[in-house]
């Protein structure tokens, strides 16, 4: 039987734990130039705006066929998969806002070194959530398949 809630809660985990990957992986980009002295704070962030429009258009994308394949897993049609799109986008929006308006405070606020530590910090602990998400999920689908299991040959 087709679990709507299970699907909704997979898309979103994965949307947010894409979303976290590429903050990282832009951070660690960002914090490596600056701190090897290979660009300057202002080209970083002209490279960084220059890649925003692509990398929207693959997040889009990406975002497309995580639906697509979480729904088609879960054994959703259309009305219901695309339903859960819209819906898994506003709550994976809402859930990594902090992480964005955190980043960006704690740059303009603190600077250089101070910004960076809490930006780092706020970056492990949104993939510890990921990973937590991730891992007592994986845990609770295995859970309930066993049960299945268990009580299919009592039928």
């Amino acid at each position: 039987m087709p679990s709507f809630k299970r699907y909704l809660y997979w898309y979103v985990t994965l949307q947010c734990t894409g979303c976290t990957v590429i903050v990282v992986a832009s951070f660690g980009y960002a914090f490596c130039m600056a701190y090897f002295r290979i660009a300057t704070a202002a080209e970083i962030e002209e490279q960084m705006t220059a890649w925003e429009p692509p990398m929207r258009g693959l997040a889009i994308i990406l975002t497309i066929v995580v639906c697509i394949a979480v729904a088609s897993h879960h054994g959703l049609k259309f009305g219901k998969g695309f339903g859960g799109y819209i819906l898994g986008n506003v709550l994976a929006t809402l859930l990594v806002l902090p992480l964005t308006i955190g980043i960006n405070a704690a740059a303009v606020a603190y600077g250089f070194p101070w910004g960076a530590i809490i930006d780092l910090a706020l970056l492990i602990g949104y993939s510890v959530a990921c990973i937590i998400a991730i891992v007592a999920g994986r845990r609770y689908s295995t859970r309930r398949r066993l049960q299945a299991s268990i009580a299919e040959v009592f039928q």
